[in-house]
């Protein structure tokens, strides 16, 4: 192969081996783990626009995910007395969308569209909120 035609294909490789190497996050893709009483998220921020939601519940028993935009932080959410978040009629918060039911060892995905903003996704199954099943969200 002659040196020119050597240089032309490996430009081609290497453009689609990048093409090919872009992060979840640039893609709006977060990969979110339920566990007994935690919730993570990677990367913890998305950009502006359509974003999916990679739900792994790793536990052994059911959980929700809710996405809620509200200015307060995680653990300041408004509670009913059973400790629960009140999404019905909540004037500090507005829930986006949610996953409900989700059964041990699944793996759902949720896609939303959000605006530049915070976020706080939970899990408002009776008591886990109060656990500390609640993380910050930042949408830029």
């Amino acid at each position: 192969m002659r040196q020119g035609n050597a240089r032309w294909a490996l430009t081609i490789v290497s453009v689609l081996v990048l093409a090919g190497c872009s992060s979840a996050d640039e893609e709006g893709t977060v990969a979110i783990t339920l566990a007994d009483f935690s919730i993570a998220a990677s990367p913890a921020s998305a950009p502006t626009g359509t974003i999916t939601f990679d739900v792994e519940n790793t536990a052994d028993q059911v959980h929700e995910f809710v996405v809620a935009r509200t200015d307060l932080g995680s653990a300041d959410l408004p509670t009913g007395a059973d400790g629960d978040v009140s999404e019905e009629g909540a004037t500090d918060l507005t829930v986006v969308d949610e996953i409900e039911d989700i059964a041990g060892g699944s793996s759902p995905q949720l896609v939303v569209d959000l605006a530049s903003g915070h976020y706080v996704l939970f899990c408002n199954l009776e008591g886990h909120y109060a656990q500390g099943m609640h993380l910050d969200f930042t949408v830029t």
